[in-house]
Order: C-alpha cells, then sequence, then structure tokens
C-alpha cells in the first residue's frame, strides 16, 4: 500500500509538502496487485528472511513506488516494490541470490 505524499525529489518539483493528497475526503493509496502475502510465502519457503511491508518510507522510495504504481495501472502491467539493505548488512552475493528467487516467484505466479 502506499500513500501519495507531496514530497518532491527535485527542487524544479516545489516547495516539501508532509500534507497528504486527499480525494473526495478519503486517504489516496495505491497498492500492487501483486499476491504479496503469496510471495512472501514463496520466499520464505526456500530460505529467504523477508516479510510484508505496507509502508515504502518516505521521500525518494515513497515518490519511486508512488509513481511506479500508477504508471502500472495507467499501462495495465503490475508493479513491486521491494527495500533492499545495504551490502554491509546483507553481502551482495546474498542478495543477487534473493533477487533470482524473487523474479522466479513473480513469473510463476502466471
Amino acid at each position: 500500500m502506499r500513500f501519495h505524499e507531496r514530497v518532491p525529489v527535485v527542487p524544479s518539483d516545489g516547495n516539501i509538502s508532509r500534507i497528504r493528497k486527499h480525494f473526495h475526503e478519503a486517504l489516496v493509496m495505491n497498492q500492487t496487485t501483486l499476491p504479496v502475502n503469496e510471495l512472501v510465502k514463496m520466499l520464505r519457503k526456500i530460505g529467504h528472511d523477508v516479510m510484508r511491508s505496507d509502508d515504502a518510507d518516505r521521500f525518494v522510495c515513497n515518490y519511486v513506488y508512488y509513481h511506479s504504481l500508477r504508471f502500472a495501472e495507467e499501462h495495465g502491467i503490475k508493479s513491486l516494490f521491494v527495500h533492499v539493505p545495504l551490502f554491509s548488512t546483507i553481502d551482495e552475493a546474498v542478495q543477487m541470490h534473493f533477487v533470482a528467487s524473487l523474479l522466479e516467484a513473480v513469473a510463476s505466479l502466471n
């Protein structure tokens, strides 16, 4: 789930505002149409320590996720946002293995 917040990434986007965009008095939320719980279950089954989150955090991550969901909706495709740790936390080889597993899991959904 992603809330659109008017938080610019570049100065030309305007002043920073933490005000959330509302539509007819309701908070506008977007979320992936992929079965995230199923993906998490598949990845955990093969040993990856993953969890679902409904928070892409703020600023750049929020901006990227919101706009990727909007683009996906406009073009009839799916989008998924994945937070990844620094290589100093989880090394590159482990993360590359995870990405390969994630892509295989997503591909198996069709």
